[in-house]
Formats: C-alpha cells, sequence, structure tokens
C-alpha cells in the first residue's frame, strides 16, 4: 500500500512538472509574440494604444468601437444598454444620484413612469450615461478614429502628426452629426494628405516619382498598400521593426532609394519636416501680402486722381 501510494505521488510530481513546463512554455510563447506585436516606438513616435490610453472616455466611452452610424445614435444605444435591469442594482445606484432623477425629468423623459420608481430610476440612468458620453465626446470619437486607424494598419503616430490631426483644427470631434467612421476616414486622409507633401520634398522633389507631373504609379501603388514603410507620419508595426533595426534615417534610404536622385540627400527628423512645412507657408502667406501691395497702392492712386 505504501509502495503505491508513493507511486502516485511521483507520478502527480511528474505530470505537476510537465504542467508546469507546459505553462511556462505557453507563457513564454505569448511574452514573444506581444513583443514582436508590441515594438518600442521610436523617438517622435506613440504607439497607437498608449494615445487611446491617454484619452478620458468616461465610463462607457470605450464601446464606441462596437458601433457605426451617427455617433449620437450610438450614445443613445449604449447608454440604453448600460442601464440596469434588476431592482437590487437600481436601488443600489439611486441613493447617490438623485439629481438625475430631476434632470430625467427636466427633459420629459419621465413621462408616462411617473410613480414607478424602478422605471424612473433606468430613465434617469439612461440620461446620466448619454450626458456623461457627450461630455466626454472628443475624447471619444479621437479613440473611434484612432481604432480606425490601426485597422488600416497603423501602429504608431508621430508626435507632431497627432498634435495637427487630432489636437488642431483640422477634425471637429464634437460633431454630434458625425458617423463613427467618418472620423477615422478624415484622419487618415489628412494624415495621407501631409504625408503626400512631406514625402515629395523629402525625396527631392524629383522625376523618379514624377510621370507626366503626377506621382508614379509605383509610388501611388506603396502609399496605397498600407503603411508598411519607414516615413515620418504614421507607420505599422512591422515598419516601426524596421526602423528599431537599421535607424530610421538607414531605413528610409534603403526603402525610398530607387525614388531619390543620385545626389546625395539627408533625411529630415519628423520636427525638421514640420518646421519646413510651418516656415514654407509662411513665406506664402507673406508672398501673397507683399504681391497685393502695388496693386492696392495702383488703386488708391487711382481713386485719388480721379478726384
Amino acid at each position: 500500500m505504501t509502495s503505491e501510494i508513493s507511486d502516485i505521488a511521483e507520478t502527480l510530481d511528474n505530470e505537476l512538472d510537465e504542467v508546469k513546463e507546459e505553462v511556462e512554455r505557453v507563457q513564454a510563447e505569448r511574452k514573444a509574440k506581444h513583443e514582436f506585436e508590441h515594438p518600442p516606438v521610436p523617438e517622435g513616435f506613440t504607439s497607437i494604444e498608449d494615445l487611446q490610453a491617454s484619452l478620458n472616455l468616461g465610463e462607457y466611452g470605450d464601446r464606441i468601437t462596437d458601433y457605426t452610424g451617427n455617433i449620437g445614435d450610438a450614445f443613445s444605444e449604449i447608454a440604453d444598454g448600460a442601464v440596469d435591469l434588476y431592482t437590487h442594482d437600481l436601488l443600489k445606484w439611486l441613493p447617490d444620484n438623485y439629481e438625475w432623477l430631476e434632470e430625467a425629468d427636466f427633459q420629459g423623459l419621465l413621462e408616462g413612469c411617473k410613480g414607478d420608481l424602478i422605471k424612473m430610476t433606468q430613465m434617469a440612468q439612461y440620461e446620466c450615461f448619454t450626458q456623461d458620453m457627450y461630455s466626454h465626446q472628443e475624447d471619444i470619437a479621437k479613440y473611434a478614429a484612432l481604432e480606425g486607424l490601426a485597422a488600416e494598419g497603423v501602429y504608431a503616430l508621430a508626435d507632431e502628426v497627432y498634435d495637427d490631426v487630432f489636437d488642431g483644427i483640422t477634425i471637429d470631434f464634437n460633431d454630434n452629426n458625425m458617423d463613427i467612421e467618418d472620423f477615422a476616414t478624415e484622419a487618415q486622409t489628412a494624415i495621407q494628405d501631409a504625408m503626400d507633401s512631406q514625402l515629395y520634398d523629402a525625396l527631392g522633389s524629383n522625376d523618379e516619382i514624377l510621370e507626366d507631373g503626377e506621382l508614379s504609379g509605383d509610388f501611388e501603388a506603396i502609399k496605397e498598400s498600407g503603411y508598411d514603410f519607414p516615413n515620418p507620419y504614421a507607420m505599422s508595426a512591422e515598419a516601426v521593426r524596421t526602423v528599431n533595426e537599421k535607424g530610421y534615417e538607414t531605413a528610409f534610404n534603403e526603402f525610398w532609394k530607387e525614388f531619390m536622385p543620385d545626389k546625395g540627400y539627408e533625411v529630415p527628423t519628423v520636427s525638421e519636416a514640420a518646421q519646413e512645412s510651418r516656415e514654407a507657408s509662411g513665406k506664402l502667406e507673406q508672398d501673397s501680402h507683399d504681391g497685393q501691395t502695388p496693386e492696392r497702392e495702383d488703386e488708391r492712386a487711382d481713386g485719388d486722381a480721379e478726384h
């Protein structure tokens, strides 16, 4: 009997060791997979996940990615789905939220259910959750736009691009008449437009990327393939891994070499590219102002002559 117990104990020990080894193997595989899919981002970039994590979505805003269509309609559906069904939960919520009964009454939501405390509390919750999402709409819309970019293959955005597109005046994230998917579409369009201009300048504005004054088919094919190439705006995880391995300048030059002029060229950093763009815009405004001055002076002179 003692021998049998010893054999069983030994068998269990061996099996436990095997289970432990299998668990450690699975954990190691998951860690390696996570590290491969989530490489550290280059300086001047932030991952989509980190950008989303920095947003204040309120209590239910993260559910926005489960919806399409008008963002206001989505808020209503999310709020409706979040309302408690059980009496215990509703009565537990109510004591700390009596003001929402008053707000729901003010909005006319209690008509037809006054006297039914449970239904009144549900309407109060609905109003509370809806207003919470509207008060966080800007960040919720940004979250949805970033999710859309991630679905298109973007892993990391340049910080200055995020500031320009998401924190600038490019997109009105507080527009509650917008469809959820349109926030992502507008963000992607803004990023692509900026990328076109800066890549054209970065590659030397040369004939290698032009055909009859238009961007070449090969260049456009790369642009339309996603974000798996080194650039100063938006990159996939694959592009980030390449940049991490080779360095941004080397990775950029190697990928785009067939589109570059024969003469030497230095790749601008993200901040340098943005600064050049701002300076160019300022110069255009100044040239426009200077070009109008003589005409205005001639007009004033003609007017004086007539008098």
